[in-house]
This record gives structure tokens, sequence and C-alpha cells, in this order.
């Protein structure tokens, strides 16, 4: 587990995602989503920071 520094000098854990991330891709996070219709949706709207996306490596 990875720990991060937080502002104000605390600290955090990372948590693991239980996502299994296929070859060639990278899980990144973004804090919106656009959808097909094309209405663009946000993670704090959910609760979330943020949406986990898979995009292929570079």
């Amino acid at each position: 587990m990875q720990i991060i520094p937080k502002k104000g000098g605390e600290t955090m854990e990372q948590l693991k995602l239980p996502l299994p991330i296929p070859e060639g891709y990278v899980l990144i996070f973004r804090p919106y989503k656009t959808l097909k219709n094309g209405t663009r949706i946000y993670a704090k709207t959910f609760g979330f920071r943020a949406f986990p996306m898979l995009v292929k490596a570079a």
C-alpha cells in the first residue's frame, strides 16, 4: 500500500482497486464523464472525487 501525504502534514493510505487492468491499458481518473448523448456528469454529484477509466496506453 502506498502512503500519500495530505495537506497539513497528515498522511493517508491509498486503497487498492479490485479492477483487473488488461495489458496495453492504463487506469486514469477523471472528475467528469461524458455520456454518448453529450451530457457531462460529474463525480461530485455521486459522492466521488473522480471516475476510474481505462484508456489505451500510448
